[in-house]
């Protein structure tokens, strides 16, 4: 059985093995090329496109049939004999084989067009074409290459003017004029966004979203903002989009984005913010252009001669205050080191920490507050005429505030609830007063607030008791209430805590709002 097998084997081994060597020994004509365009009257010689394999001597007769009025062949010689195509095809004479075809073209190559644009803008480029492509021209010249350079087929638009382009081949020339024109069209800015716009402080605005530009001639196209733009920058902002094309041409769009704050916890700025003197310009200005603080709190003093001046402490520059008049107070300076705690390691320290400043006047404040849109907290400290025992100062610290405009944006904050009461009483009832105490847990400040329309300005820090049902029980009787004050050492957390019980108002010296979960206004 095995051995039927093994000679069944050797006869199929014998057999392919005859198969192969009949195929590797097949006569083969081999092209280089399918296609081929000629000049009319050139010749071309066929050994240059063709191999034979496996072909005997007596074998390489070769046969072609072509179209006779288009080419000739003889002696292995093509010769182009009018404009037009045909296909040669190649076989051999006594062996039969899949025949070969070349597809070819005959052209009369000084019968050629160059064209390409008749116009550019300056700075712009032009391709220009030659055909056909077997001229393999690639020089072009120019009557003005200061007006358009050629670098091969490629023109360059460099100044306005009129040029001719040329080319050449055997004496036959073709030309083209070229106007060269400065682009005097402009841009345009195609717009489906509103053009104004709310949106929350902080909240994400793609400010180019439905915003696109088009050009009829010229496709570079730069699309910019003339003002910066910041969703941490409370107010209308007036955005200018400016689309410039390569020419300098220029178009503008103008739109407007209003950021509000519509959420439920506003930032009281403790003394203006930690970066600065407390009460001073410089704490104010930072609490409001950086910190984006919708209140500014303030300590108020009097001079000798009753100016009202920004303080927390009885002396300034180590004049006592009460006893020194303002025409030498204004002109003192202090200078103080602030660098501790968490704005410090956050890298946010201005002038290392050391600062030199002027006192504050209560009208430089107000002016702050009003340029900036902020509502002016005042914290009213104990001064001649402005206490519990004696509100003789109120009326002038009432007028002074009417002189300044801010008598509907201030809010008063003190712990003197006389001079609060005494606002309920002389015809300022809807002056907000923020009644200050350390803990809210009290029947008795509690009804001191309803009874008198005040609301409530509690410590947050220390070991002071705040809880939640109490801060509910002042906000189910109307009351707002705040709490103070997240200083340089308190963190972002402690300051989440108490936005998540809800409380009205924050006092900082430094936290950025961007860093806390902001809950939205009930609508």
């Amino acid at each position: 059985m095995n051995n039927k097998l093994n000679k069944f084997l050797s006869i199929i081994f014998v057999f392919m093995l005859m198969i192969v060597l009949a195929s590797c020994g097949k006569p083969t004509i081999i092209i280089s090329k399918t296609d081929l365009e000629m000049e009319l009257g050139s010749n071309y010689d066929l050994k240059d496109l063709i191999t034979l394999e496996n072909v005997e001597e007596d074998e390489k007769e070769l046969v072609y049939s072509y179209d006779e009025e288009v080419i000739k062949v003889e002696n292995e010689m093509i010769f182009a004999e009018k404009i037009g195509k045909t296909e040669l095809t190649i076989q051999f004479k006594d062996i039969e084989t899949t025949p070969q075809i070349i597809n070819i073209t005959v052209v009369d190559l000084k019968d050629f067009t160059f064209t390409g644009p008749n116009s550019l803008i300056v700075g712009k480029t032009g391709e220009y074409q030659v055909m056909p492509s077997s001229l393999n021209i690639t020089t072009i010249t120019s009557s003005d290459e200061d007006i358009l350079k050629p670098t091969g087929l490629t023109c360059y638009a460099l100044k306005e003017g009129t040029v001719t382009l040329t080319v050449e081949y055997k004496g036959s020339t073709r030309s083209l004029e070229v106007k060269v024109e400065k682009d005097n069209v402009n841009p345009i800015i195609n717009s489906t966004a509103k053009e104004n716009v709310t949106i929350s402080w902080n909240e994400n605005f793609d400010i180019y979203e439905g915003i696109t530009v088009s050009d009829n001639i010229d496709e570079d196209i730069k699309l910019t903002l003339k003002e910066e733009f910041s969703n941490q920058k409370m107010g209308e902002q007036t955005i200018t989009y400016v689309a410039t094309d390569s020419s300098g041409n220029e178009v503008t769009l103008t739109r407007k984005i209003n950021i509000v704050w519509d959420y439920a916890v506003e930032f009281i700025g403790h003394a203006g913010s930690y970066y600065g003197i407390m009460n001073t310009e410089d704490a104010f200005l930072y609490a409001v252009e950086v910190l984006q603080y919708q209140l500014l709190e303030c300590d108020l003093k009097q001079t000798k001669d009753g100016v009202f001046v920004l303080c927390h402490d009885d002396k300034f520059g180590g004049y006592d205050i009460a006893n020194t008049n303002w025409s030498v107070l204004k002109d003192v300076t202090e200078t103080k080191t602030r660098y501790a705690g968490y704005p410090s390691q956050n890298g946010s320290i201005k002038n290392g920490g050391k600062y030199t400043s002027k006192i504050c006047s209560l009208e430089r404040y107000l002016e702050i507050c009003k340029d900036y849109n902020v509502k002016p907290v005042i914290e009213l400290k104990y001064s001649q005429g402005i206490n519990n025992n004696d509100q003789s100062r109120m009326q002038a610290l009432m007028d002074e505030i009417e002189r300044c405009g801010m008598r509907k944006e201030v809010i008063f904050l003190g712990s003197a609830y006389n001079c609060l009461i005494w606002t309920r009483n002389n015809g300022y009832e809807d002056v907000p007063c923020q009644y200050l105490v350390n803990s809210c847990e009290s029947e008795e400040v509690l009804k001191r607030c309803i009874d008198n329309k005040l609301d409530l300005s509690f410590n947050a820090t220390g070991d002071y008791s705040n809880s939640i049902e109490w801060i509910e029980k002042y906000k189910e009787a109307g009351c707002k209430v705040s709490c103070y004050t997240f200083t340089q050492y308190s963190n972002y957390k402690t300051l989440q805590e108490w936005i998540n019980k809800g409380v009205d108002y924050v006092t900082c010296d430094w936290q950025l709002m961007s860093k806390v979960d902001l809950p939205k206004k009930e609508k």
